[in-house]
C-alpha cells in the first residue's frame, strides 16, 4: 500500500540563501493507523529544528537533528481517526512558517488505488489567455471541486460534481469568464477515500521602472539615478504586501523571488558586455536588498543576447541598454531572453519593520502588462568602442556562485514543459508557477491543504 507523497512544492518558511528541504508525509495511513512526515535536506545543510504536528486530537513535538545535504529524520505517530487534518510548524535558525495536510487511514482488506494524484495538462498560455485549465486524474472521482481565485484572493468561479463523472486516467477541463486572475486550483476525492489537490499560480509581475545610466563601463549606481529604482522597490513592495494579504486570505503560504536581468546592445566586445550586463544587474539587485526588499533576489546578465530590437553588430541602439526586474512565483522558464542560470545574492528574510507597509495593495493581473515602464530609450550615454555602453544591462565578475535551478519538467514529475517566452520581459508572456499539492511523480494531498508554489518555493520567503 503506498504511503507517501513527495512535495516538491514546500510551504515552509525554510529562511535560508543556500541550499533547502523537502518533506514526505503518508497521505494514506495504514489500517493500524501507522503515519509518518520525513523531512529531507536537500541542495544543502539544515540546521537542527523543532517540529510540532498537530492534528486527530494529539500534538506531536520532536526535535530534528541538523542534516548534512541528501540526509532525512522521519517522525512517525499512530492515527486515531479514519480522516485527520494536519498542521505541521517548523522553527529553528533562520526557518519559521507551517504547512496544512490531510491523511486518510485505510479500512483493512478494503481495496485501495493509493494516494489521488492529479496531473496538470495546461500551459500558462491556456490559463492567462484562453481562461481554460486541464488536470488528469489518476484514480476513479467521487467529487470534485475546481476554484478560480482573483486578485484579491477570493473565490471569483467555482465549479463542483460528483460520482461517475471521471474515472482514472481521465481529463478534467474547466472554462471560466474573463477576470483578474491569480491562482486555479482543483480540490478531488476519490471513491476509495483518495485526496488530491493542485494549484496552478500564472501570477507574474514585470516591475515597471525606467532604467539605470551608467557611467561607460561601470557598474555602480550613482546618486542621481538611485530615484529611479526607489520607485521599483516601492512597486514591488506593494506586490509582496498584496502577496502577504492573499496569502492571509485563502490560508497558503505562497511565495515570491525577484530576478534582475541585465542586457546590452552590440556596440563593441560581446564578451566584455556580457560581464558588463551581468555586473550591473547584479549592482541593481544589491541596491534593491540593501533596501529592504526581503524575498529571495537573483540576478543575471544577458550582453548582447535577447535584443529589444534586432540589430547587426555593433550598433548603438538605446532600447537594447536595459534591465528587467521580475517578480514571480518561480524562475522564469528560459528563452532567448531569460537565462537559464542565475546567481543567488540573497535569501529570504522577515520583511523589515522598516519598510512602509501600505494601506491598500493589490496584486497585479497576469492578463495585463505592466504599465509606465521605460527602456531608458532617450537618457543613455554614447557606447564605447570596447563594449562598455553606458545604460543598464551589464555585470562584473562576481564571488557568487552560479546555479540552475529546476525546470517545469523537474518540478512536476512531467514530461510537458512550460511555453517558451517568445516576447520581452515586459511581455505577458511568462512563465507559469505551479504548485501540486499531490506531489511529483506520487501521491496526492489531503484537501485540507493549501499548498505555496511548486519546485522553486522549496526555500520559504514569509516568516
Amino acid at each position: 500500500m503506498p504511503l507517501a507523497s513527495n512535495l516538491a512544492g514546500l510551504v515552509l518558511a525554510v529562511l535560508l540563501s543556500a541550499g533547502g528541504f523537502s518533506y514526505t508525509f503518508s497521505n494514506e495511513a495504514r489500517p493500524t493507523g501507522e503515519a509518518f512526515v520525513e523531512v529531507s535536506a536537500k541542495g544543502g545543510d539544515l540546521p537542527a529544528m523543532d517540529v510540532t504536528i498537530k492534528g486527530d486530537g494529539q500534538t506531536i513535538k520532536k526535535k530534528v537533528p541538523p542534516l548534512k545535504s541528501g540526509e532525512k529524520h522521519r517522525i512517525d505517530w499512530v492515527q486515531q481517526t479514519p480522516r485527520a487534518s494536519y498542521t505541521m510548524e517548523l522553527a529553528g535558525p533562520g526557518i519559521q512558517g507551517k504547512t496544512n495536510f490531510e491523511i486518510v487511514k485505510a479500512t483493512e482488506g478494503a481495496k485501495s488505488t493509493g494516494p489521488g494524484r492529479i496531473i496538470p495538462k495546461c500551459s500558462r498560455e491556456d490559463i492567462v489567455d484562453r481562461r481554460t485549465a486541464k488536470f488528469q486524474v489518476v484514480f476513479d472521482v467521487k467529487s470534485y471541486e475546481f476554484n478560480v481565485y482573483d486578485t484579491s484572493g477570493a473565490v471569483a468561479h467555482t465549479k463542483t460534481g460528483g460520482s461517475g463523472e471521471y474515472g482514472n486516467g481521465d481529463i478534467l477541463e474547466f472554462t471560466w469568464p474573463e477576470l483578474p486572475l491569480f491562482m486555479v486550483e482543483l480540490k478531488a476525492v476519490g471513491e476509495q477515500g483518495q485526496t488530491g489537490a493542485y494549484r496552478l499560480v500564472p501570477w507574474q509581475v514585470d516591475i515597471p521602472h525606467v532604467d539605470v545610466i551608467f557611467d561607460s563601463g561601470k557598474a555602480v549606481i550613482k546618486e542621481g539615478e538611485a530615484p529611479k529604482v526607489d520607485k521599483a522597490f516601492d512597486a514591488a513592495v506593494k506586490e509582496l504586501v498584496a502577496l502577504e494579504r492573499i496569502n492571509e486570505a485563502v490560508g497558503d503560504n505562497i511565495t515570491a523571488q525577484l530576478y534582475i536581468i541585465g542586457y546590452t546592445d552590440t556596440v563593441g566586445n560581446a564578451g566584455k558586455n556580457q560581464k558588463l550586463s551581468r555586473g550591473r544587474a547584479k549592482a541593481i539587485a544589491e541596491y534593491f536588498k540593501k533596501k529592504g526588499i526581503w524575498c529571495e533576489i537573483f540576478y543575471a546578465g544577458m550582453g548582447e543576447n535577447g535584443l529589444a530590437v534586432p540589430t547587426g553588430d555593433n550598433v548603438d541602439e538605446a532600447r537594447n541598454r536595459r534591465a528587467a526586474y521580475i517578480l514571480t512565483a518561480q524562475k522564469p522558464p528560459p528563452s532567448g531572453k531569460i537565462p537559464a542560470k542565475w546567481t543567488q545574492l540573497a535569501g529570504a528574510r522577515k520583511r523589515p519593520a522598516n519598510i512602509k507597509v501600505p494601506a491598500t495593495a493589490t496584486l497585479s493581473s497576469p492578463e495585463l502588462p505592466a504599465s509606465d515602464a521605460s527602456s531608458g530609450g532617450g537618457e543613455s550615454g554614447s557606447s564605447g568602442d570596447s563594449g562598455e555602453d553606458s545604460s543598464v544591462g551589464g555585470g562584473t565578475s562576481d564571488e557568487g556562485s552560479e546555479e540552475t535551478y529546476d525546470n517545469w519538467e523537474d518540478a512536476l514529475g512531467n514530461e510537458e514543459h512550460p511555453p517558451s517566452i517568445e516576447d520581452e520581459p515586459g511581455a505577458t508572456k511568462k512563465g507559469c508557477a505551479v504548485d501540486p499539492a499531490s506531489g511529483t511523480g506520487a501521491g496526492g494531498l489531503g484537501l485540507a491543504t493549501l499548498i505555496g508554489l511548486v519546485g522553486l518555493a522549496r526555500r520559504r520567503r514569509r516568516a
